[in-house]
Parts: structure tokens; C-alpha cells; sequence
């Protein structure tokens, strides 16, 4: 989520961002937004004032008097039922609208179309050269009999496979290996719900905007949806608490299956194990000072 404070004093940086970025969403009508949304939320809460005081004045009253202040608090709290109606569906768009602004990249990020555009800042190490034909990870996992896709296709559909013998085996040793290495520098291991609310993949960047990647558990209930990572669930463990600067860091790892629909992907790396999906990954959330 954006700095709402810095996109108010530059206005024009979050509109030069959703344009390199492609976001059509227009800045300056949610800038009017923000503006109804603050006016209302302090006209509630003026409202909500005056009928609190009207309370405590009516105690001392009798008579007319006393009637007079009733109908006061008749009207104060007709007004507080409407105002708090209206500011509700503003605060409901508002905080529709706000996640769908983009953050300002940095002055040195190249723009592009795709991952081809791409600029390359640095390399570590050197490609090897072999004296023997190379073979890719299809071609390795056939002869040695690591997974199957024709029979992974057969009882799961498209873009999913069997790991088998030797390639389950690594599989788990990997994961193994890389939850052990974390263990060893302090992180916290977890073994998380692969099923989370809506709440979560907001909360966490993936919605809005990423719904049609993610598996919707039931569409009896919305709420549910299978995780794309273990990032969702492990960095929502302190959802809607506030953490001391006492506490941190908090150093998390999580591992997991993976769902994801691969949604727009059809004739994209369809040779092997990519764009999968189901697949297994470790990953580390670290909670800090920014």
C-alpha cells in the first residue's frame, strides 16, 4: 500500500508511475475521492460528537426543556445514520481504489514491454562450455525416470506431472536442505495453511488484480482461495496486529505447495515442468524496520 501522505504532496509522481506502468487508474478523480472521503469522516465524527454531548446535557433537563433536547438527539441521530451511510460507501471504494495505485519505480528502472526488455546490471560467474551434447531437464528426468507428465496430464489436466523415485526424492531433499540452512541462521520454520481469506492475498499484494491466477476454493463461499505462495500466509501471521520495534526482526520461512491457474499462459513454455500448477517452493519473510 502507498504512502497516502506522499501521493497528496506529489500528485504527479503516481500519475507518471501508472503510465509507465500501465495502470489504468486515474489518479486525480481519487484524489477527489480522498478529498470526500477525509470531509465525510470528519462530518461523522462532528456528528457523532454533538450527539454524544447532547446525551450528557440531557441528565440535567426536565420538562420542555428535556423535549427539546429529544428532538435534538432525534435529528442529530438521523443525521449520524445517514452521514455514516454515505461515508461507508465512500470508505468502500476508497479502499478499492487505493490498492490499485501503483508505487513510484525507481528513476533507473528501464520501461519494456516484457521480460525482453529486460537490462541485465551485473553477472557472477562464467557459463561453462562441455564437450558433450547438453540435455535439458525433460530429457534428464525421461532417462533417469524423475516425474511423469503424460500420466500427470491424464489424471490432473493440463500443465501438471508426477515426480517419481529419485525426482520426489530430490525434491524433499532440496526443500530439506534450504529450510535446514534457514533454521541454522534463526528463522522461524512453518509449516502454513495452504488455504487462506480473501483478506490474506490482499493484505499481501496479490489482490486485487491477481484474482484470475488463483484457485477459488468453492464459489459456494468466496472467502477461500488456495495460496500461489507460502508468503501469503506466513507474512499474514501478524495480520491486524501491531508489533513492537522491540520485537523485530522477525525472520519467517515458509514451505508449501503452490497453486497457481497459469490464467492467459496457454501455448507458453509448454515443454516440462514450467508454468505448472503445483509445485513446491520455500520462501523467507523477514519482518524489519524499514
Amino acid at each position: 500500500m502507498i504512502n497516502l501522505k506522499h501521493l497528496r504532496e506529489f500528485p504527479q509522481l503516481y500519475i507518471e508511475a501508472a503510465k509507465r506502468k500501465r495502470v489504468s487508474l486515474d489518479i486525480e478523480a481519487f484524489l477527489k475521492l480522498d478529498e470526500e472521503y477525509r470531509a465525510l469522516k470528519t462530518e461523522v465524527e462532528e456528528l457523532r460528537a454533538e450527539q454524544n454531548r447532547f446525551n450528557k446535557e440531557l441528565r440535567g433537563l426536565a420538562g420542555e426543556e428535556k423535549e427539546q433536547m429529544l428532538a435534538k438527539m432525534k435529528q442529530a441521530a438521523t443525521q449520524v445514520k445517514e452521514g455514516s451511510a454515505r461515508f461507508k460507501e465512500v470508505e468502500e471504494e476508497w479502499n478499492a481504489k487505493q490498492l490499485l495505485i501503483p508505487s513510484v519505480p525507481h528513476e533507473d528502472v528501464p520501461d519494456g514491454v516484457d521480460e525482453d526488455d529486460n537490462v541485465p546490471i551485473r553477472t557472477w560467474g562464467e557459463v561453462p562450455s562441455f564437450s558433450f551434447a547438453m540435455r535439458d531437464h525433460v530429457e534428464l528426468g525421461e532417462l533417469h525416470d524423475l516425474f511423469d507428465i503424460e500420466r500427470g496430464v491424464k489424471v490432473a489436466g493440463a500443465r501438471n506431472y508426477f515426480l517419481k523415485g529419485d525426482g520426489a526424492r530430490l525434491q524433499h531433499a532440496i526443500l530439506r536442505l534450504a529450510m535446514d540452512l534457514l533454521h541454522e541462521k534463526g528463522f522461524t520454520l512453518f509449516d502454513p495453511p495452504l488455504v487462506v481469506l480473501y483478506e490474506a492475498m490482499r493484505g499481501t499484494g496479490y489482490f486485487p488484480g491477481g484474482e484470475e491466477q488463483a484457485f477459488h476454493l468453492d464459489e459456494r463461499d468466496d472467502k477461500y482461495y488456495l495460496i500461489g505462495t507460502s508468503e501469503v500466509p506466513v507474512a499474514s501471521y501478524h495480520m491486524d496486529e501491531i508489533l513492537e520495534l522491540s520485537e523485530l526482526p522477525k525472520l519467517y520461512a515458509g514451505c508449501s505447495p503452490c497453486f497457481r491457474r497459469e490464467a492467459g499462459s496457454y501455448g507458453k513454455d509448454t515443454h516440462g515442468l514450467y508454468r505448472v500448477h503445483q509445485f513446491s517452493k520455500v520462501e523467507q519473510v523477514v519482518i524489519c524496520r524499514a
